[in-house]
């Protein structure tokens, strides 16, 4: 019989916030590890193969694992090409990748320059490429209950109760089961199984093997592991892993 094996978090992330401020908005990504950035309304885990695009004026903090460092890229639109106006999950092709790697070794990428001008185009172009919108972790408003979902986030492998979170925070199970539903449309168990996914399908992109997946998300079996899998994707993680969506060609 497999033990379960479960990788210690990074203790305390070290947790990034924004300049909201900005007339700029951001695009986001890592090039190696995970990194979780937050919003108002939900929660992103980014793989090297996902950005997300976070507009002017939206603020947004962060924290990163598995020696993921967040890493952001300052952009405005132009006269022909706007920025979308909303959070939006991007492919982080690579093709992508080496745009934004070349456009932030430069001082800038102003349109003074034939260069500048054509880099700029190239990654505005990007934004052609919009995945659906899965991904997101609906955030609720309480603070006692997002700072639940900030826990599983941290580390998908919490397997505490509803009970055990209920004294954690200091809410009877009935509030809290009542008020997560309310705020965020799922319940704890649910949200939780969505983050442990997303969790999983980042880790199968970064090329970790199912087995290590399976058990460091927080699953006591590969076999219950790949039927929730293959229920929400369509497709055992094997598959996944192989597939174009893993390799951050598809949603």
């Amino acid at each position: 019989m497999l033990q379960r094996r479960c990788s210690q978090p990074d203790p305390d992330p070290p947790l990034s916030r924004s300049d909201a401020a900005s007339a700029e908005g951001r695009i986001l990504f890592t090039l190696l590890g995970i990194v979780v950035v937050s919003v108002d309304n939900g929660s992103w885990v980014l793989p090297p193969q996902r950005a997300l695009w976070v507009p002017a004026g939206v603020d947004y903090s962060s924290f990163a694992r598995k020696s993921g460092e967040l890493r952001s890229f300052a952009l405005a639109g132009t006269e022909s090409m706007a920025v979308p106006g909303e959070v939006r999950l991007l492919n982080l092709s690579p093709f992508f990748r080496e745009l934004l790697i070349e456009a932030s070794r430069s001082a800038d990428i102003a349109e003074s320059t034939m260069r500048g001008a054509w880099l700029k185009s190239l990654i505005l172009s990007e934004f052609e490429e919009k995945l659906h919108p899965a991904g997101r972790m609906v955030a609720p408003k309480d603070s006692r209950l997002l700072n639940i979902c900030q826990a599983i986030l941290a580390d998908p492998s919490d397997n505490r109760t509803i009970d055990e979170w209920a004294r954690t925070i200091g809410m009877s199970r009935r509030a809290l089961t009542r008020n997560f539903r309310q705020q965020t449309g799922l319940s704890l168990a649910v949200w939780r199984q969505q983050a442990r996914l997303e969790e999983a399908t980042a880790r199968l992109r970064m090329g970790e093997s199912v087995t290590r997946v399976a058990y460091e998300v927080g699953y006591e079996s590969i076999a219950t592991f790949s039927m929730i899998f293959r229920q929400n994707f369509g497709m055992s993680p094997s598959r996944y892993a192989r597939s174009d969506a893993a390799a951050g060609l598809g949603g």
